[in-house]
């Protein structure tokens, strides 16, 4: 069994060291590394050659394109593949060094043809603090379920949770649906693409053990202003309009994405966007969110108002973003969020 670990890359020359050795280091070497150097600016080529080289590690290719985003890149790397299963990996993420050895353990010991295997993440800080501990909010049973079954755990009832590196895919079942990321999406495209391959999965595993670490850094799109977070709620419409045409089955996880998610993610983006402005100048935001998707806040305005909504945490995001998006943001990003238990997300 051969695992294709494909790293998008863009300006990560002092990062992207520490992801590749996590992976030359592996316990077991049944993988190939596949570098797509997404046109950077720096030396990132360069430093991902020679780490490669001086490692020894013959199964691996750099590659290099113009600048075309994340999705572009890993749909590429697909592409170049030759693994059973494929796995996406940040190039400023690392991995534990028994991943391989332990997604193939599992593997052997399954009855079972095993569409999507996920396992447990941390969140860490550049100094390699941990922030988040996935097993601290989520079950950690490890079992095989439906596709179905895992959206339903992830959208429904909130105890499972899939990230970009956290999870490899069938290489075959891609192939077969013609399931890729979407070109241009930067933001919630690696949410789309998961609940897409699941929603065509017969058969999950989840590994109750973590094996992937998320570096946060102050530079990345999710601690930035950056209005193209709100690329994340076109990205909810579509998971939404796929599951609605998988059929009647899925009908409740469609009408989720569609309302629920869809405004969560604006929520959610929203006070990220305006917690990273110098101002806080929720006008200014609403008009660089209205040029850029134009219509968006009012569709989502309108959506809040029609009080179809069950999750009580939601509701009461709505509430405080309904009298005023400065407050919604604040409690958001304070000490009173744990006391009404909000989830930051």
């Amino acid at each position: 069994m051969l695992i294709s670990i494909i790293i998008p890359a863009y300006n990560l020359e002092s990062q992207i060291t520490e992801t590749l050795i996590s992976l030359v280091n592996q316990t077991n070497n049944d993988f190939e590394i596949i570098v797509i150097d997404d046109g950077s600016t720096d030396n990132t080529y360069n430093v991902a050659l020679s780490v490669l080289k001086d490692c020894s590690f013959c199964n691996f290719s750099v590659l290099t394109q113009k600048n075309c985003g994340v999705s572009q890149a890993r749909n590429v790397g697909i592409s170049k593949s030759k693994g059973e299963y494929i796995f996406f990996l940040d190039g400023d993420d690392y991995v534990s060094k028994d991943l391989v050895q332990t997604i193939k353990t599992h593997v052997d010991k399954t009855d079972e043809k095993l569409d999507v295997i996920c396992w447990g993440y941390s969140k860490v800080n550049s100094d390699g603090v941990e922030t988040l501990n996935y097993f601290k909010r989520y079950a950690d049973e490890t079992i095989v379920i439906k596709g179905i079954e895992v959206i339903e755990k992830i959208a429904l009832e909130k105890s499972l949770s899939i990230a970009v590196g956290s999870a490899v895919y069938s290489k075959e079942l891609l192939k077969k649906h013609g399931i890729s990321y979407t070109v241009g999406c930067k933001s919630g495209e690696d949410q789309e693409f998961s609940i897409k391959v699941l929603a065509k999965s017969d058969n999950v595993l989840f590994i109750n053990k973590t094996l992937s670490y998320y570096v946060s850094r102050k530079n990345s799109i999710s601690n930035s202003y950056n209005v193209n977070k709100f690329d994340a709620v076109h990205a909810m419409e579509s998971i939404s309009k796929y599951l609605l045409a998988q059929g009647e089955e899925y009908s409740s996880l469609s009408h989720n994405f569609g309302n629920d998610k869809l405004i969560e993610s604006y929520l959610v983006n929203y006070s990220s966007c305006l917690q990273n402005m110098d101002n806080k100048n929720t006008s200014q935001l609403n008009n660089e969110i209205e040029r850029k998707y134009p219509g968006l806040n009012k569709k989502v305005l309108k959506m809040m108002r029609s009080n179809n909504f069950h999750d009580k945490q939601l509701i009461m995001k709505i509430i405080l973003f309904q009298i005023h998006p400065k407050l919604f943001n604040f409690i958001l990003n304070s000490n009173i969020r744990k006391k009404l238990k909000f989830r930051k997300l």
